[in-house]
């Protein structure tokens, strides 16, 4: 698929965590997992309501695949939504369980554009995943509860580009400023 001009006022991501990081379980029968997905869908929709028409997937498994769904989900009744993959390299999903390579692949199939960083693993590829979703966007939605790794590397480039940061987590405020510079060793915006 061809690359596409992004228009950052009008562009959302993602950034939150991998299944195994939530203190519950993601499937349909556990309460915490249908609210989780119910404020994704808030969140979407407000995000669509503010102006936000491009929407941005990392691909990985847990909260990125949850939220293409649900963008996916949602576009059946608003057609002028898009939901772009941008994803680290190909054959991220090699070692994907069962149940989330088929939703990769699924998102894959009915996204409006892949875009990857690199055509194999290289070390840096994720962040600079990360950059790129970041540097193309005014929104983030996240789900963020302190645990370090790289949803906390993304709150902190976000903080750093002025995004606009909607957190899906209960009670677990976004500190003011992480030191995106002793991680990243930037020193200016982006």
């Amino acid at each position: 698929m061809s690359q596409l001009v992004l228009d950052a006022k009008t562009t959302c991501c993602f950034a939150g965590y991998r299944p195994h990081k939530y203190g519950f379980k993601l499937c349909d029968d556990n309460p915490e997992f249908n609210e989780l997905q119910e404020n994704i869908i808030s969140a979407v929709e407000k995000s669509y309501e503010d102006g936000y028409r491009t929407f941005l997937c990392g691909g990985a498994m847990g909260f990125d695949l949850l939220c293409a769904e649900r963008v996916l989900k949602l576009r059946k009744t608003h057609p002028d939504i898009k939901l772009i993959c941008m994803l680290p390299f190909e054959g991220q999903a090699k070692r994907f369980s069962k149940l989330w390579l088929e939703k990769y692949n699924a998102v894959l199939k009915e996204c409006d554009n892949i875009e990857y960083i690199t055509p194999t693993y290289i070390h840096g590829c994720y962040f600079a995943r990360t950059e790129k979703m970041i540097t193309a966007s005014t929104r983030l939605i996240a789900y963020f509860d302190g645990k370090a790794g790289g949803t906390d590397r993304c709150i902190a480039c976000a903080q750093f580009n002025h995004l606009d940061i909607i957190n899906l987590s209960k009670g677990t405020p976004i500190p003011d400023q992480y030191n995106y510079f002793t991680w990243a060793g930037r020193t200016e915006k982006m």
